[in-house]
């Protein structure tokens, strides 16, 4: 039996700035900020043995040498810094910024006494815009890209890339009412390429990530909340909600793992990602006074498939019986 000795620590410091400025028409909002970050995985596993008689009694048990199963450390550093400007000009607002990242990587293999490490340097960033059509209703967009760095192990034994996004987004947004009536609709695109995914799990799988390659995921999303209560000028407040959003998430390139026990394994261009659904739906109503309050929830998750190859039936990529595929 797999005795999984291990444990983790993760600690840093960070802080920021912000100072505002009026040229002219012209409002700035600067903020500045750094951060420092590290965690490790430190794990000196070890089989245990036991034995066990015709009766189902344990006889004897034998708890392994330290290390035996796994005597590595793998440590992470992090140091970043970002700049953002909030410009507001009459009725726009624009938010520009920049996210500048270094990551140290080592691995250290104490039973083999082999030691290795990797940098990543990452750049990303984007801009939020957005437009006042009046008190009440507002138009917005943006684009921001995002990244993933593998872990030490994928990125130095199996040399892995970070993962990288390009994500989009407009919509318009209502608030009116005294916010009793509030409304938005927003349409959005995510662009993932190199994408982290673990090849295999479960059974006899070892946990190991991989890059799946590119995805592409869309869709629209519309929430609206009405509060009778608060428009009738009541004291209390009891708001009706309803959130609703279609997503489509598709896969770029057909998947290079055969695995059988990866979920990700002989996938196809053009099937769905697993477990991403496509319908998801949320409506409510609660009542809240001064010092309490409740709310009812009813939530919707549209079944997904479970696998990449996007199979409805349990069976893996080797035409095996295996539980894990199929539909939620």
């Amino acid at each position: 039996m797999r005795h999984n000795d291990r444990y983790y620590k993760s600690y840093g410091i960070q802080g920021n700035a912000a100072w505002s400025i009026n040229w002219g028409a012209v409002g700035h909002t600067f903020e500045i900020g750094g951060r420092y970050h590290e965690d490790f995985e430190d794990r000196e596993q070890r089989n245990e043995l036991f034995t066990q008689n015709l009766s189902g009694l344990l006889t004897s048990r034998f708890g392994g040498v330290p290390g035996d199963a796994g005597n590595r450390r793998e440590l992470a550093e992090a140091t970043a810094f970002y700049f953002q400007d909030t410009i507001t000009i009459g009725r726009w607002t624009f938010v520009p910024g920049v996210w500048l990242e270094h990551v140290d990587l080592e691995r250290k293999d104490r039973a083999n006494d082999v030691r290795a490490d990797i940098d990543i340097s990452m750049i990303t960033g984007g801009i939020g815009v957005a437009y006042n059509v009046s008190d009440d209703v507002t138009l917005f967009s943006g684009a921001h890209r995002g990244f993933s760095p593998p872990s030490p192990g994928g990125a130095i034994n199996d040399g892995l890339e970070e993962e990288t996004s390009w994500a989009y987004e407009g919509g318009i947004r209502y608030s009116g009412y005294s916010r009793a009536v509030l409304a938005e609709v927003v349409g959005f695109f995510t662009k993932f390429e190199d994408l982290i995914v673990v090849d295999n799990f479960g059974g006899t799988g070892t946990g190991a990530t991989q890059n799946f390659g590119e995805v592409d995921s869309y869709g629209i999303e519309f929430s609206g909340t009405v509060d009778v209560a608060t428009l009738q000028s009541a004291g209390f407040s009891a708001p009706a909600f309803l959130t609703l959003t279609w997503t489509n998430a598709e896969q770029q390139n057909d998947a290079t793992s055969t695995d059988p026990e990866s979920i990700f394994s002989f996938g196809l261009q053009g099937k769905n990602v697993p477990y991403i659904p496509e319908i998801v739906l949320s409506v409510g109503t609660g009542l809240h006074f001064a010092r309490f309050g409740g709310e009812i929830i009813a939530n919707y998750t549209d079944e997904t498939f479970t696998s990449a190859n996007n199979v409805a039936t349990p069976i893996n990529g080797v035409d095996a019986p295996d539980a894990r595929f199929g539909k939620t």
